[in-house]
């Protein structure tokens, strides 16, 4: 919830139980809070935001507005840790824990590639008492500049992929550990790709579907295959769309550096 008096001054976590009765309103001052994500512990909220002044209450006039990544303790309602951000940030979201360890991904604006931070929980010198931190662990590129647009995903089995679109409507797809590009997917030159999302639950096939601006939406998936090698790095293809489009190209993906061949149904 944004606290609004003329420009944003402040923002406000409204934290609320199954009912939907208020719980406690945290502020975050001098913040503007563009998304959030609650972790498992469900004590610590992942924020991107965008510092509106100074701790002196000073605005940035000749400079771009410092953007912050930061861990916010419900519990102790204190800023955990925070580190500086240099692009547009606009999203974030968490990975399922592993060995107690979580992955944000962070989604910018323009050209500035998703990331992926890693939170570690530290122990303090108090007993039984630990403090996330963040670390950059990858940035998603692609080999030419592109105009990345809305929130970036994990996907596949074990989200074992990140995948993000771009303004022009393509849908890039990298290997998590390793940063490799594997999949770009380009849409009809008729099509205008507005939303697209991952499913990290379709096991073992990888999926994801884009919506247009006409109302089509393609889902595609990897095809089933007795080698599972060979499955996860199976390259999309559309087959069919489901929408108003009466016909669309039986194939629209860039072939390169694959295996094998994904649908859209």
């Amino acid at each position: 919830v944004q606290s609004r008096a003329g420009p944003v001054m402040a923002t406000n976590l409204v934290q609320l139980d199954a009912e939907g009765r208020v719980l406690y309103t945290h502020s975050l001052d001098r913040i503007h809070i563009w998304d959030t994500a609650i972790m498992a512990d469900e004590v610590r909220v992942l924020a991107v935001g965008t510092l509106t002044e100074s701790m002196d209450r000073l605005q940035p006039t000749q400079s771009r507005a410092e953007k912050r990544l930061l861990i916010y303790n419900l519990k102790t309602r204190e800023v955990e840790h925070h580190v500086p951000l240099l692009q547009e940030v606009r999203n974030v979201s968490l990975s399922t824990p592993v060995n107690k360890i979580t992955h944000a991904l962070v989604s910018y604006e323009n050209k500035s590639p998703p990331q992926m931070w890693r939170i570690e929980m530290k122990a303090t010198i108090r007993p039984d008492e630990f403090v996330a931190r963040l670390v950059l662990i990858h940035s998603y590129v692609t080999k030419t500049p592109v105009e990345f647009a809305g929130q970036s995903f994990f996907g596949g089995p074990d989200e074992m992929f990140v995948c993000c679109s771009s303004k022009g409507g393509e849908m890039h797809v990298w290997d998590r550990i390793s940063a490799t590009l594997l999949h770009t997917l380009r849409p009809d030159d008729s099509e205008v790709v507005k939303t697209f999302a991952c499913n990290h639950r379709a096991i073992p096939r990888f999926m994801l579907v884009s919506g247009t601006l006409d109302g089509a939406l393609r889902v595609w998936s990897s095809p089933p295959s007795p080698s599972p090698s060979h499955q996860l790095t199976s390259h999309p293809e559309p087959q069919a769309s489901a929408g108003p489009s009466a016909t669309q190209k039986d194939e629209s993906v860039d072939a390169a550096a694959t295996v094998g061949g994904i649908g859209a149904v």
